[in-house]
């Protein structure tokens, strides 16, 4: 099941569902080249392509990270948890 406090990708996913191998593995089959397909797909994911050369496991692990910001960020406060009352223990 998805994150439902993930971000929308705009396509109808979520932004933890983007599907990064998927997508390099069809570009490989229509011919692409391995780094041209890694690079293109951290293209859709939206992260710069000029001039780095991605990996598939970091395109993956930044969507994580970036999925994972955007629960934080929407979390509620009131499900925080409250501050810890700090005590001095005088002997």
């Amino acid at each position: 099941m998805a994150d439902p406090d993930a971000r929308d990708t705009g396509a109808g996913g979520t932004l933890a569902d983007f599907p990064a191998r998927s997508i390099y593995r069809a570009l490989l089959v229509r011919g692409l080249q391995p780094a041209e397909a890694a690079n293109l797909t951290a293209y859709l994911a939206g992260l710069p392509s000029r001039g780095v050369h991605w990996t598939i496991p970091e395109i993956e692990a930044i969507v994580r990270r970036r999925s994972a910001e955007v629960a934080v960020a929407q979390r509620d406060p009131d499900d925080l948890p409250g501050p810890v009352q700090l005590t001095w223990q005088l002997s």
